[in-house]
């Protein structure tokens, strides 16, 4: 069992803690920014094996939403069979939950990461639903600006709604793919 840690940024004190814990200097691994899962971050898990410990501050090393902290620490405990602990977060180490009831800890925490994400999802879509609204309200234009219609546009249009041609011949006559004229005809 080796043991390792991860920072998503560099920081000297938390690498003197790291050190405290007993994790070899050679075993830190650091990226340049915050909110990593960089070079580093892959680097760690290609020496990551069953059994090994690995270390980290906080939950957000591991990524910036909870779908990205949930996705990789099912990887690393589920899949690879790695312990996590984390440091601000004491009851978060999933080596306590093998003494208490096999992986009791590790599957709460996933629970708990799942429901977060899932919250966190709903309320991203309903605040961008909300300002997409609030823009249509103030008459602002979402989306790409409509291509001009064709200067015998109008004229194809009657006579498509009064039968004497086919909405095909009217969009070929047109220069229109037959779903942009039927939509742009019957919005008029």
């Amino acid at each position: 069992m080796n043991t390792y840690a991860y920072m998503p940024g560099k920081n000297e004190k938390m690498r003197e803690a790291f050190i405290k814990l007993g994790v070899p200097e050679e075993n830190i691994f650091a990226d340049k920014q915050n909110k990593g899962n960089g070079a580093a971050y892959k680097k760690l898990l290609s020496r990551l094996v069953r059994g090994d410990v690995l270390y980290v501050q906080r939950l957000d090393a591991f990524g910036i939403n909870t779908r990205e902290i949930l996705d990789q620490w099912r990887r690393l405990t589920k899949d690879m069979g790695v312990d996590v602990a984390v440091l601000n977060s004491p009851l978060i180490d999933t080596r306590l939950s093998k003494e208490v009831s096999g992986s009791l800890v590790g599957d709460v925490v996933a629970e708990i990461l799942s429901f977060a994400a899932h919250e966190e999802y709903d309320r991203q879509r309903k605040a961008q639903r909300d300002g997409i609204e609030r823009a249509k309200k103030r008459g602002v234009h979402c989306g790409r600006a409509p291509k001009p219609l064709p200067e015998n546009f109008d004229e194809m249009r009657v006579k498509w709604k009064s039968g004497k041609i086919t909405a095909t011949e009217a969009a070929k006559q047109c220069g229109m793919p037959l779903s942009s004229f039927r939509y742009r005809a019957n919005k008029m």
